[in-house]
């Protein structure tokens, strides 16, 4: 069935399908979801967690096999099946579908985490079988008229109050991004001693960290300041920000200008294109430069390459997450590495 968002947390509490699909495009909400369901798991007698990705050719029969091997320690384990595109394929539809079938209710869960489904999507064979097993939850997309409600309600959960004029200043500066929004509310609710935050905190507060914040980074990448954005780059590495969080908005910006240069070349406006995929009109600049410095194949192969650092950040891949990060940066302006 599908479960609305909001209540989606609280039936995890009590009840636990064996199978759950996580939709969405804002990667903040999809992450908190995702964490409220690995806090819920012990309750329900999970112990073991198992991540794969599906990237390329994605080895389906390995991860059947896998979901049909008996545990080491014989306890219940959450397999997180990432599935970027929203796109299994037939023989991932197949999978998930006889997964659904031999899903038992005291048995091993399956959590599949996506970009937003479409009428479309939803009508698939394996969204069905999902749906009838287990629960759908599609995470609600934040637009800008949206996004002050949404501000306001995220500060009112912290027990923070604003001083008037201070939201305005936020949405103006914020634009609709929520990773910084959620990163900005976490640090005032810090700042704060007694539950007010003023005008002058939040211009203190968005100064303090102008040069290290990951919005800053997507933008720098994208405008072609290739210098400024590595240093922003090892300065959230010091300042130890999850590369998890800097790993989802990289590749929002590329999944968003890959779909921008396909739109275009197939024949669209650039103003239709930019609009369909949620690109702010301040930011129409910024994007479309970064698009005709790479191209469209360009775009392609940075969609690869953040496949590839979505493995390591979950560690199905060895290496330095943080150094891969660069080598995107700097093919994301445009400079060649050999």
């Amino acid at each position: 069935m599908q479960v609305p968002y909001a209540k989606a947390t609280a039936q995890l509490v009590s009840e636990l399908p064996a199978i759950i699909a996580i939709a969405g495009n804002e990667a903040l909400l999809v992450e908190e979801l995702l964490d409220s369901l690995r806090k819920a798991l012990p309750a329900h007698g999970v112990d073991e967690r198992v991540p794969f990705a599906v990237e390329g050719r994605f080895d389906w029969e390995g991860f059947v096999q896998e979901g049909n091997a008996m545990s080491l320690f014989g306890s219940r384990r959450c397999y997180e099946l990432r599935i970027p595109s929203g796109k299994p394929g037939d023989k991932g539809s197949k999978a998930i579908s006889a997964f659904c079938e031999r899903a038992e209710p005291e048995g091993d869960l399956l959590v599949l985490i996506l970009p937003k489904l479409d009428k479309r999507q939803l009508q698939s064979k394996w969204a069905k079988a999902t749906d009838a097993s287990g629960w759908i939850i599609n995470c609600p997309e934040i637009n800008l008229d949206a996004f002050p409600a949404w501000l306001k309600q995220r500060f009112a959960s912290r027990g923070l109050r604003l001083q008037a004029g201070a939201m305005d200043l936020l949405v103006t500066c914020l634009e609709g991004n929520l990773l910084a929004a959620g990163q900005e509310v976490d640090k005032l609710r810090a700042l704060s001693s007694d539950g007010g935050v003023t005008i002058e905190m939040i211009r203190s507060s968005l100064s303090d960290q102008a040069r290290y914040t990951v919005f800053e980074l997507v933008d720098m990448s994208c405008s072609g300041e290739l210098a400024r954005a590595l240093r922003i780059l090892k300065g959230l590495q010091r300042e130890g920000v999850e590369p998890v969080v800097v790993v989802w908005s990289l590749a929002r910006e590329i999944r968003a200008m890959a779909s921008v240069a396909g739109q275009i070349a197939a024949g669209s406006t650039p103003s239709n294109a930019y609009r369909q995929n949620g690109v702010w009109s301040s930011r129409e600049a910024i994007v479309s430069s970064a698009i005709r410095r790479i191209g469209a194949d360009g775009c392609y192969n940075l969609l690869r390459q953040v496949g590839k650092l979505d493995q390591l950040v979950k560690g199905q891949r060895q290496g330095d997450i943080w150094l891969e990060l660069e080598k995107l940066i700097v093919v994301l302006n445009g400079v060649a590495i050999g």
